[in-house]
């Protein structure tokens, strides 16, 4: 790539040699989050806040030690539903940190993220109703980015829904109505004895996200740990590559033939 782009003439930008999926907070990351108009000054020092919770509060290691505790138990699946929009898209970076750190030597959970509630009309489905192999790790924010307010006309306050009236949930806030969806789905899960784990962010400010990828990123780490396999190593994603990239010269070198 530094070939190619000197040949273009681009700008380089240098980068450490950290594996991709750690490098939330080295150039790679933090220049295009930059330019999108984050504050990563702020984002960094979140995670350093984050980081020094170590020695006092360690929740990376207690998550965990907590899921890999499930796995020997025979918790191999874990559902991840997302009840905020716009930190779902997180999902991608946690769900590749967890892959490939340690899914490794016949161990590791395989995690799966849907965003909720509407993951509640399909998902909840496996997760109540399918094999017992599985967990749950929820997250939910406290402070939405744009709150919302349910305000419905007069004329239909009246309306009865499950022996309640429209009324009564008028003009409660998106946040709460969402918690009522999380803390019920949670609940139904301790009564089906299904072992579940709440991670409750503050917010979306830039601090608060830098501290949920340092729990992401930790999280990961100590999982392999956990488990004695090599955190920065992804030696089953490189195999697949190598055949991949060998394959495409040998179509090639057949197409070259054929003409």
């Amino acid at each position: 790539m530094k070939e190619a782009a000197e040949r273009l003439k681009a700008e380089i930008v240098f980068s450490s040699s950290i594996g991709d999926r750690y490098a939330g907070f080295t150039e790679m990351a933090l220049l295009p989050a930059a330019i999108a108009g984050l504050d990563v000054k702020i984002l960094c020092d979140g995670a350093k806040e984050f980081y020094y919770l170590y020695k006092k509060d360690n929740l990376a290691w207690k998550a965990a030690s907590v899921l890999y505790q499930l796995e020997q138990k025979g918790y191999v699946d874990v559902f991840m539903p997302f009840y905020a929009h716009n930190l779902f898209p997180m999902s991608t970076v946690i769900v590749q940190l967890c892959h490939e750190s340690f899914g490794k030597n016949g161990k590791g959970q395989t995690y799966f993220a849907h965003e909720a509630p509407e993951s509640q009309h399909h998902t909840n489905q496996r997760f109540f109703g399918g094999q017992k192999n599985i967990c749950g790790f929820f997250t939910t924010v406290e402070t939405f980015l744009h709150p919302t307010v349910n305000v419905f006309p007069t004329a239909v306050h009246s309306v009865q829904i499950k022996g309640h009236a429209l009324f009564d949930i008028n003009k409660i806030p998106l946040e709460k109505a969402m918690d009522f969806e999380a803390q019920g789905t949670m609940e139904d899960a301790r009564i089906s004895g299904i072992p579940v784990v709440h991670l409750s962010v503050a917010g979306f400010k830039a601090d608060e996200i830098g501290q949920l990828l340092a729990f992401w990123q930790l999280f990961a780490v100590y999982s392999s740990v956990l488990r004695n396999v090599n955190p920065f190593d992804q030696p089953q994603v490189e195999n697949s590559k190598n055949i991949s990239f060998d394959s495409g010269w040998r179509i090639k070198g057949y197409c070259n033939e054929q003409k």
